[in-house]
């Protein structure tokens, strides 16, 4: 670099220089350029931006938009969520209470602004330009010598945006610069009016006529932010202002000193930083696609139906131009035309056949392009969400879980690669946090007080230990989860694997405690560790840290008065089994008493069964009696209406007769008339007494039938018996119920 500078300048300018710094960028920039170049064909064909030219409707095969958008989901899917842990899983209610409050403060951090978008921004600079940069920077708003609000923010830096010094890796990076785009405002704000009126703008957007008003307003000023790990110091420098703007130590006193991770870097060779693109290896497979598809393209448009005929034959001409269906057409001269061969010697069609064949020969070739990049890239069709078309579909399992491993082999590299970045970034953030926020920023951030178990005391202790950066690092490790989207099964099995595996071990720790004191620490330990070894335990580490030592206390307090309540036990048991020989003799006498008593209740039960017995069949003779009672009614009442019935009938066979006679004379008819009349009322007199006398012996019958089935009802329902005592105890009685009838049975002395 020496050599070059002095071919630059008269003599070396002095390190840390304008010209020194404008001299560094400038060879910087010329390190790069092959790689920007390439950057910006790559951007330009990902957008499918073509120039105006005669074959602008040529068509092409866009194989790295599809490769780029198949990538983005497999690379990132969702924003890493911070997981900041003790180092080591020891016992240290200090460190867990500073890992849980940094992992609340950056969770809020995250979410403070859209890092998503960022992060997506990364993925695509790195899959497009093989580079991804980001950079972390602290901000904070001041009310006079108070901090009203803090963040650490990150921004997304463009690929055109970023210069280093020429290193061979990483490691040996003396300085990062990024390029920022100032406005009038912003210079006068931050390097004062007299610099921001120079002539500093010359980022101008087109249409726009250049005046002092426009410049202002429109024109951007490039100043480089440049961070000299040599010097440890931070150079604004433009190019259009021949000194620098500004020089001053770094606001936040980063371990390695950048303020950006790593970039995320895509293919590398251990002699240099400058970064291959990915179309750059397969540029030239999509170069033959485009080919292909526009020869393919232009062969679609020359296969038509197309030819000559001759002119003379005039009916030709219609039978191709007009829809001629079931339909002759004449044509003149038709013997010159048949002379000549017809139809096929008076047309000539132009040949499709070898079009066709070229045709399909290129959709075959274009195949097996695309397969030999899919070989080149590691995206295989499986991972496209497509089946084999050359197996016409039919993949086996085996065949597709060949093509998956194939693919993730380079997928999950870059994938840890990307998280990783992601975790560079938390880390930059973390050491903002614990070196520039405040106990209160810290407190509100992480909604300590809302915790479970909050503790003032021990949440400054944990303050302390964050602002003390290499023990923070012996202590607390940072780490992200996953960018990808999470196994929702994987995540069960995990639980259940879990729960599987503690949930026995503590039943048979809480047994073992109990059983043995001693042991108590050895099985915490031992649960603990058990514990640790699963990431879906971590939820309750510390409830578990919290709860073993009293749970071990109270169960050692259960075993002690155990001990001391054993020899009261022993004595009890002897008083016990004296009072044991006692009772059985009390048993005894009561179990004859109890017998003679069984005896004489068992014949009083006897005594009152054959009482009730009598007054069953008392009652079922009664019933007996009621029914033959009935029948008789009801004969009687069947002899009264019988007569009667005869009665009516031989009153009717007199009428009939004397009706019958009445035919030789008037006067006699009339007499007799008279008479019958009177017999008619008589008739029907005697009609009306049968029928209330049937009616009554029916009423009766009703009401027999219902004082049967009343009985029936009651001979049928459930009998209670309750056994009567006198004052001494005896039994004296019983008292029987049964179908709302209740009768009571004394025995005699």
């Amino acid at each position: 670099m020496a050599d070059n500078a002095e071919l630059a300048y008269e003599g070396i300018p002095p390190e840390g220089s304008w010209e020194d710094w404008d001299f560094r960028i400038e060879q910087a920039g010329k390190e790069m350029e092959l790689w920007e170049t390439q950057c910006r064909k790559i951007v330009k064909r990902y957008r499918d931006e073509r120039e105006e030219n005669p074959n602008r409707g040529t068509r092409r095969f866009n194989a790295l938009w599809s490769n780029v958008e198949t990538q983005k989901p497999l690379y990132y899917d969702r924003p890493p969520k911070p997981e900041i842990v003790r180092r080591h899983k020891d016992p240290d209610p200090v460190a867990l209470t500073a890992a849980e409050v940094l992992e609340r403060t950056m969770d809020y951090t995250l979410d403070d602004y859209d890092f998503d978008e960022l992060a997506e921004q990364v993925v695509l600079d790195y899959i497009l330009t093989a580079r991804g940069i980001a950079w972390v920077r602290y901000e904070a708003e001041v009310d006079g010598e108070d901090v009203t609000y803090e963040q650490a923010l990150c921004d997304y830096i463009d690929w055109r945006d970023f210069r280093h010094g020429v290193a061979r890796c990483w490691a040996e990076v003396p300085w990062v610069a990024r390029r920022h785009y100032y406005q009038y405002d912003k210079i006068a704000e931050r390097f004062g009016e007299e610099i921001a009126d120079e002539d500093l703008y010359e980022s101008l957007p087109e249409d726009i006529d250049e005046s002092e008003d426009f410049s202002r307003n429109f024109k951007r000023a490039q100043v480089w932010e440049i961070w000299d790990k040599e010097t440890k110091k931070v150079v604004w420098f433009c190019p259009r202002h021949e000194e620098l703007l500004d020089e001053h130590d770094p606001v936040v006193d980063f371990r390695d000193f950048y303020p950006c991770p790593r970039p995320l870097y895509g293919t590398l060779t251990n002699d240099s930083l400058i970064p291959v693109p990915d179309y750059v290896e397969y540029q030239d497979q999509a170069q033959e696609l485009d080919i292909l598809t526009a020869r393919i393209s232009m062969l679609t448009k020359a296969l038509r139906v197309a030819g000559v005929y001759d002119a003379s034959a005039e009916g030709l001409q219609r039978l191709i131009e007009e829809e001629a269906e079931n339909e002759l057409i004449p044509i003149d001269n038709w013997p010159r035309l048949a002379g000549a061969g017809g139809l096929k010697g008076s047309i000539d069609w132009l040949p499709i056949a070898e079009v066709a064949t070229v045709l399909l020969q290129l959709y075959d070739v274009r195949e097996r392009v695309k397969r030999d990049l899919a070989e080149i890239t590691g995206l295989s069709d499986i991972m496209r969400g497509q089946a084999d078309p050359g197996g016409g579909g039919r993949v086996t399992a085996r065949e597709q879980d060949i093509k998956v491993r194939f693919g993730s082999l380079r997928t999950r590299k870059r994938q840890k690669k990307i998280q990783r970045f992601f975790r560079d970034i938390l880390r930059l953030k973390v050491e903002i946090a614990a070196e520039m926020f405040s106990p209160q920023t810290l407190l509100m951030m992480s909604s300590y007080n809302e915790m479970v178990g909050a503790n003032q005391n021990l949440f400054m202790a944990a303050v302390r230990l964050i602002r003390q950066d290499p023990r923070r690092g012996f202590r607390i490790d940072v780490e992200t989860d996953s960018t990808i989207a999470e196994d929702e099964e994987r995540e069960k099995r995990d639980r259940i694997e879990f729960l599987k595996v503690v949930a026995p071990f503590m039943k048979e720790a809480i047994i073992a405690i109990k059983e043995m004191p001693r042991t108590a620490p050895v099985v915490t330990q031992m649960l603990m560790f058990v514990m640790r070894g699963f990431k879906a335990g971590r939820g309750l580490e510390a409830t578990l840290e919290q709860t073993l030592p009293g749970l071990t206390q109270e169960l050692q307090g259960q075993r002690d008065k155990g001990e001391q309540g054993e020899e009261r036990a022993q004595q009890a048991e002897l008083q016990i089994k004296m009072k044991s020989e006692q009772g059985k003799l009390q048993v005894d006498q009561a179990r004859l008493q109890i017998e003679q008593a069984k005896l004489q209740m068992d014949s009083q039960q006897f005594q009152i069964e054959m009482e009730l017995k009598g007054r069953d069949l008392q009652q079922e003779g009664q019933i007996a009696q009621a029914k033959l009672d009935v029948e008789r009614q009801k004969a009687g009442i069947q002899q009264e209406t019988d007569q009667a019935k005869i009665m009516t009938e031989r009153d009717k066979a007199v009428l009939d007769a004397r009706t019958a006679d009445a035919a030789g004379s008037l006067a006699q008819q009339q007499f007799d008339a008279s008479d019958e009349m009177n017999n008619v009322e008589t008739i029907r007199a005697t009609q009306a007494m049968a029928e209330a006398a049937t009616s009554g012996v029916q009423e009766a019958v009703a009401a027999m039938t219902q004082k049967f089935t009343e009985l029936d009802e009651q001979r049928e329902a459930p009998k209670s018996v309750k056994v009567l005592r006198d004052k001494d105890g005896r039994i004296s009685g019983a008292r029987v119920s049964q179908g709302g009838v209740t009768t009571q049975v004394e025995l005699e002395r």
